[in-house]
């Protein structure tokens, strides 16, 4: 099912949207409702909807500002409710990748026509993502296996070996060289340069990648959003952990969340796991 958000501001037509559309019969589900552009952006971050239903005119956050801030946390598709006929506000909605622009008053027949392209454009997106999911198993693969232990045991420098272990102890917590440098009581260029040469790596991309390690351990087993996830594993920035979490695995977190619901959804019941099943549990 296709989890829909609406937003819009009169209660008449947002009822009327949620309670007389056949969402079923198109495969939606409406997750939420909304009367705001601002509570409509936490809407987005916390549920991950996949189509959202937005009036333009919102008081306070409008229905295009509430588009681009959500696109910040998840990937949907979008249509665009509203009485203003005006060139500009269809310009904007094209700049915010708008699926479709429909004025009121709606017509259900056209409505539910726009619905059905944007689920077709979703289904196209989810196999694309399966197709992407299977291409970058390698480096997933390696992501998840990530084990600072071997590191640990492989380095002969005592200070080195001191940083890695508060690594892999404290990686949720603000660290960085020069903050574990002064706990161990040496400069942070001496440390810096040690664990260069003792790992062939910096300290941050050590920290980041077993970070990276954690929240896909997250990914796999927690219900928590995406955005705790990032906080879980010590990013304080949500838009700074998708970068990191894309430099290793070619992926955005919230593409490899729908990618491995696809793929498993695409397995028949019943059927026996095989070896590349495993390597998911």
């Amino acid at each position: 099912m296709v989890k829909v958000l609406i937003a819009e501001d009169e209660d008449i037509i947002r009822k009327m949207l949620v309670q007389t559309i056949d969402w079923l019969r198109m495969g939606c589900v409406v997750a939420a409702e909304t009367a705001s552009g601002s509570q409509g952006v936490e809407l987005i971050r916390e549920l991950q909807p996949e189509l959202v239903i937005t009036d333009i005119s919102m008081p306070g956050m409008d229905g295009l500002e509430m588009i681009r801030r959500g696109q910040e946390f998840a990937d949907f598709e979008s249509i665009v409710l509203t009485s203003y006929s005006r060139f500009d506000y269809a310009k904007q909605a094209i700049g915010a990748g708008v699926a479709a622009y429909i004025l009121k008053p709606i017509d259900e027949d056209i409505l539910e026509q726009e619905v059905r392209k944007a689920c077709r454009t979703l289904e196209k997106k989810q196999e694309y993502r399966r197709m992407k999911l299977e291409q970058n198993m390698d480096k997933l693969n390696a992501a998840r296996r990530e084990d600072l232990t071997a590191y640990q045991k492989a380095c002969r420098d005592y200070y080195v070996r001191l940083a890695i272990q508060r690594i892999i102890s404290r990686y949720p917590e603000r660290i960085s060289v020069k903050t574990i440098a002064e706990e161990l009581g040496v400069s942070a260029s001496y440390l810096s340069r040690r664990f260069k040469s003792e790992t062939s790596e910096t300290f941050g991309v050590i920290l980041n990648r077993h970070r990276i390690s954690k929240s896909i351990e997250l990914l796999e087993s927690s219900p928590l959003r995406l955005y705790e996830i990032a906080e879980a594993v010590g990013f304080t920035d949500y838009k700074h952990f998708c970068n990191v979490f894309k430099r290793y695995t070619d992926l955005t977190p919230s593409d490899y969340q729908r990618m491995r619901g696809d793929l498993f959804r695409k397995q028949p019941e019943g059927r026996e796991e095989n070896q590349e099943d495993k390597k998911w549990k």
